[in-house]
This record gives C-alpha cells, structure tokens and sequence, in this order.
C-alpha cells in the first residue's frame, strides 16, 4: 500500500509564488479583462443554456446542471489570459512596420443573424463597436489603400491597422457605418459591381437562403446538398456556368426560398455616401467568380472592368480583394496592368515590411471565436488570436 503524501513541515499547503501581472507595461489593447462578480449575467453574453433533465433521475423529477465547459475551452480561456497580462500578445509588441488587417462582412441584429445561413460572417452593430474600441487605442485605424501605402512608405509612429469590409451588404450602410462614425474610424468597403448594378443577391446568398428552405435530407432525396456551409463548398469548385444551373434548380426545388430585403446589398448612393463620409470603395470584383478558374478574359473583366465600372461612378479605384481569396499570378499581372496598386487576401495573418502588394493578409473578425467559455467578450483572446502565438483554427 502507498503512504498518504505527507504534508509540508509548516502544516500549511505549499503555494506558488506567481509574480503578480504589471498592466502598467500594456498597451490599450492588452487591457487586462474584468469580470462581474460570480453568478451574475455578463454584458453581451448569449442566453444561459436551460438546465437539462437528466435521464437518469427524470421519473423523480430531479434536474441536472447544463454540461459545464470543456476543459479544453478552460485551458484557452487561462493561457490567453496569462499571454495579455503579461504583455506577450499587446499590440505594441507587434514590430511598428507590420501593417495588421482585419475583415468584417455583414454587421446585423441579433434577429437577423439567427436567420442569416452564415452567421459566422456576422457580427451584431455591439460586437463591431466593441472590436473598434480594442483597436482604435492600440493602432492608428485607417482604409486599406492609406494603410497600404504608409506601410510601403514606413511612416508610422504606431503600429497600422486597415480595417475592411467585403461584398457591399446594404447593412453595412444602415448598421456598420453609424457605428463607424461614432468611434471617428474610416474603413474600406469591397463592393462586387455587377450584383450592386443589378440589385441582385450574390450567389452565396442565393444558394444558402435555397438551402435553408428545402426540407430535411431523407432516402427521397439523396442528392440534397446539406447545410448552407457545405452547398457553399460544394460550388466553389464548379465552373461559374454549372454553379448557376444547380443553384437555380435548387431554388426551384424551394420556390418559397427569398433573399429577405434586409440581407440585400447596398446601392450605388449609398457607396457614394459612403466615399463622401471619407471611407474607401475599392472593388471586390465583378461577379464575385472564382478569379483562378476563370479565363483570361474573364478574368480581364473581373479586374479591369469592375476598376472602369467603378471608377466611372465613383472616382479613383486602387485597392482589390479577391472573392474567396483566391488568387494567381495570372491576377497579380491583371492587377498591375488595371493600375491597382494593392490586394487583399483571405490568408490569416499580418503583413512584414516588403510584403508583396497583391498578397496583403487579413484576420477575420468572428465574434464568437473571442467569446470566453463563459460567454464574455474577451480583449485577451482576441489579441492572442492576433499574435504570433495563436495556433489553432482560423
């Protein structure tokens, strides 16, 4: 039989001197998380799950606690929050000469979301004020094209965040920009030219809306597509033609299925309106196709063309982003020939000094990926997933 452990000489347990966190060091974006006392609701946490019954006890009535997070989830929780107070992951030890991006797509109620087939390209107009007030501090906020070019230049005395948002949703006019305007932040808005020409849905949209409203997959109807996320994969991989067939026909095989007018895209006054708050329009192509399977025409009228298209309504045009973040060096010559003078990707990560301008790489905002287990917005968990430290899924 093993002895009992026996404890220290003092008859206390021994206890691990930790040195204590110096917040004085940080910078804004490192500020250290506070939390509300135990047991209370914290501010833009979802719901509390219900308490399930348990099986086992249901008969007398006997209720049990909701599954308690992962230890998984725990551990992310303490090791963000270790790398924050102590510094590791604060933007001002991001080198000065990096410029960071960071992409948004739809910015929508709550409501509203929990309609949208995609909700992880969503953020709330809450969230997106919230991810404005953790960069506006620590970086010197601008639209891509400004960013792009100080970065090039090396003119910073912070370190240069650019902040986008792609495929010209109506709501980032009525919800991303009021947003905007109150925390004194310009942005880029990638607009895709034919779909706002148009007022058409972008295919996406289309085909998750379609997907939503046919029944459930059954022994009926073995070709169904699954969810939205996986019909979208499935169709990235067509030609641009047998994409549209398939979508049309599933909208057929759902003919109540609509793109609700809240989900539309904006108009040409509102890109205007946006240009004159001082924000940038640069163009997200023309039909939102997959640039490296498209022909060299093609491909000419997704660049040159949606730079022309645009310019004509809205003045100058130098910034790209490529739909899907797919790209070749058959793009980067297109590019260079339209007279674009930077792209963005979809790659994650930042963009070291001598970053090739056709390849500039972004971080995407999903709100609940820097939510803590307990459901708080977390400052610690988005600057570690901004940091080099940062592993895991993007």
């Amino acid at each position: 039989m093993l002895a009992p452990a026996q404890p220290p000489a003092s008859g206390r347990c021994a206890r691990l001197d930790l040195p204590r966190p110096r917040p004085d060091h940080l910078s804004p974006l490192a500020t250290p998380p506070s939390y509300p006392p135990r047991g209370k609701p914290l501010p833009g946490a979802p719901p509390a799950r219900p308490r399930l019954r348990n099986s086992a006890s249901a008969s007398a009535g006997a209720v049990a606690d909701a599954p308690r997070p992962s230890l998984k989830l725990a551990l992310r929780d303490h090791a963000a929050r270790a790398l924050f107070w102590t510094g590791r992951t604060a933007a001002a030890r991001r080198p000065r000469q990096h410029l960071v991006a960071v992409t948004f797509h739809r910015v929508l109620p709550r409501g509203q979301i929990a309609e949208y087939p995609f909700p992880g390209l969503c953020v709330t107009p809450d969230e997106l004020g919230w991810f404005l007030a953790q960069f506006a501090p620590a970086y010197e906020c601008l639209p891509f094209g400004e960013a792009a070019a100080r970065h090039r230049e090396g003119r910073s005395r912070r370190p240069l965040l650019a902040i986008t948002f792609d495929d010209g949703a109506l709501d980032n006019v009525e919800h991303a920009a009021p947003v905007l305007e109150a925390a004194g932040v310009r942005a880029t808005f990638f607009l895709p030219v034919e779909a706002i020409e148009r007022r058409e849905a972008l295919w996406h949209d289309e085909l998750g809306f379609a997907v939503q409203a046919l029944p459930p997959p059954d022994a009926a109807t073995p070709d169904h597509p699954g969810s939205a996320r996986t019909a979208v994969a499935r169709a990235k991989a067509m030609p641009a033609a047998e994409r549209r067939r398939w979508i049309d026909a599933l909208r057929t095989a759902a003919p109540q299925a609509e793109v609700p007018a809240w989900a539309s895209l904006m108009s040409w006054e509102d890109a205007r309106a946006l240009r004159d708050a001082g924000h940038e329009i640069g163009s997200h192509s023309m039909s939102h196709d997959i640039l490296t399977g498209c022909s060299d025409a093609a491909l000419h009228r997704e660049i040159a063309d949606s730079k022309r298209d645009l310019e004509t309504r809205l003045g100058p045009i130098e910034s790209f982003c490529y739909p899907n973040g797919d790209h070749d060096a058959r793009c980067h010559r297109e590019l260079a020939a339209a007279g674009y003078r930077q792209a963005c990707t979809t790659a994650w990560g930042d963009n070291p000094p001598g970053t090739p301008p056709f390849v500039y790489r972004r971080f995407d905002m999903d709100a609940a990926r820097v939510r803590s287990r307990h459901g708080a917005l977390s400052p610690a968990l988005l600057a570690w997933r901004m940091s080099r430290w940062f592993r895991g899924p993007r």
